[in-house]
């Protein structure tokens, strides 16, 4: 097997990693949601803010093309590869569309997002504000105490507030530092998703820890157990303060809580310390651009649906905490 032949077969999986990635990233809402009765009107309405924007829709309409003429390109790498004809030309052809899909994507990607995201946004709540190049502070994150980690990075910051408390949400990426037999330094991912903190207007002075328990274990010790079968068979719960947890977790809470999960396929964890709400998201979806305007509107209405899901869950506990002795 000669070198071209070689190099003809990486980068036909680098072609095709592209295209599945392309069209994955489309649908990855859709099969999480296909259950859920999505408001069309609330789509309709973003689909029109999308096309509305002449630049993002030029860009798209050049990013579709290179796409199909990659897609060309595999079936003709196909082709002369079964004909034994050196291919070299297409190879090189490959090579350019390729990278200039990598750079139109991410120039769409940028685009989408500081003008079509900041503005369906203010749509939904006029205080809210998005800034791609911030994040939540890494100190911010550490007092959240999720885990132990070498090296943060944070972006995407939606900021403003919620029920009158101080509200910020950012994509989220925690690393360890590793080194092999030979030295060498590897990154292993810890966490990546995205990550939410609310500031209460009231202290609880406790801790409460509610994680799916597909996700990880946390100490034993203490463990609540909540008086919800439906909930208990899918959440654990941890906390200092037994009388208070039981107190919160009402039915109308941990059912809120469990709706979510159902309507959103992410799953999450929720932590309270003292008079911060932290919830932490296994997913990077949200807000991000589809690879049609249809589906982009789609994963603006489940991302902005999830924020207006938490926000309900909040204002049940604010309620609760309003009546507690804590």
């Amino acid at each position: 097997m000669n070198v071209i032949t070689i190099f003809s077969i990486i980068l036909f999986g680098i072609i095709i990693f592209l295209i599945i990635r392309a069209l994955t990233k489309s649908f990855k809402f859709s099969a999480k949601n296909n259950k859920v009765q999505i408001d069309n009107n609330k789509v309709l309405e973003y689909k029109n803010l999308i096309d509305n924007n002449k630049s993002l829709k030029t860009t798209d309409k050049i990013r579709a093309f290179i796409l199909i003429l990659l897609l060309i390109c595999v079936v003709i790498i196909i082709i002369v590869f079964l004909n034994k004809i050196n291919p070299i030309f297409i190879i090189i052809l490959t090579v350019i569309l390729s990278i200039i899909y990598i750079v139109i994507n991410a120039k769409y990607t940028k685009d989408f997002k500081i003008s079509i995201v900041s503005e369906a946004l203010k749509h939904y709540d006029a205080n809210l504000s998005y800034n791609p190049s911030l994040g939540i502070p890494r100190n911010d994150y550490i007092y959240a105490d999720f885990e132990n980690f070498d090296r943060y990075t944070s972006e995407d910051l939606i900021s403003g507030n919620i029920l009158n408390c101080p509200f910020i949400m950012s994509d989220v990426k925690t690393e360890i530092v590793e080194k092999d037999n030979e030295g060498r330094t590897n990154y292993i991912t810890v966490f990546s998703g995205v990550v939410a903190k609310i500031n209460l207007n009231k202290n609880i002075n406790s801790f409460i820890y509610i994680i799916n328990n597909s996700l990880r274990l946390f100490d034993g010790k203490y463990k609540i157990n909540i008086d919800n079968e439906s909930f208990t068979q899918r959440y654990d719960t941890y906390s200092d303060n037994e009388v208070l947890t039981m107190r919160i977790l009402t039915p109308n809470v941990t059912t809120s809580i469990l709706d979510m999960e159902n309507k959103t396929g992410i799953k999450f964890e929720i932590k309270i310390s003292n008079d911060i709400i932290f919830f932490r998201f296994y997913t990077n979806d949200l807000f991000d651009a589809g690879q049609s305007t249809q589906k982009s509107a789609e994963n603006l209405v489940y991302s902005i649906e999830l924020i207006d899901d938490m926000k309900n869950i909040i204002a049940s506990i604010l309620e609760i905490l309003q009546d507690a002795e804590v």
